[in-house]
């Protein structure tokens, strides 16, 4: 191993992203501390380039709230719920659309947010308000899984159980 001060520029540069691990790698002693916080920020400013550069490699790229989704070929979230309850579950979602709910709250569920009559954001969708063309039809009070639970608490009352 050799220290990281000598990984050469040329090889620095040509780095398009950062996979890590979580725990003990990007938390210390199982907490996120301030500094990797603020690096995970400079590098969100640096995931709408990549975004340009995926485009313009001729890629698809989607923003989720902690990374970006990107793929060649004409895929969404939405083809694809469709091809899935089709396919394993012989649904046709078109026809039967207002009886599913969409949870979701970033800018890759764009298309679910605007299929879905009954779509849902949680709190923290807010955020990304500016880079979803259709908002979700409802939002939670709470942000996260916290208004996951919020939804599911939702459901399960108005359906009596």
């Amino acid at each position: 191993m050799r220290p990281l001060s000598e990984m050469p520029d040329a090889t620095r540069r040509n780095i398009r992203a950062v996979l890590t691990d979580i725990d003990d790698t990007l938390t210390t002693q199982g907490r996120l501390t301030a500094d990797a916080y603020a690096a995970m920020e400079n590098l969100r400013a640096a995931v709408d380039k990549i975004v340009a550069l995926m485009e313009a490699e001729g890629m698809t790229a989607r923003v989720s709230s902690i990374h970006v989704n990107g793929w060649f070929g004409a895929y969404d979230k939405l083809s694809m719920t469709r091809t899935l309850l089709a396919e394993v579950f012989g649904v046709d979602l078109d026809a039967q659309r207002p009886q599913y709910v969409f949870v979701g709250d970033s800018p890759n569920d764009a298309p679910m947010f605007s299929y879905f009559p009954n779509s849902v954001g949680v709190a923290n969708v807010r955020a990304s308000l500016e880079r979803i063309p259709t908002p979700p039809a409802y939002i939670t009070q709470r942000e996260a899984g916290a208004g996951f639970v919020e939804l599911v608490d939702f459901l399960l009352d108005r359906q009596g159980r």
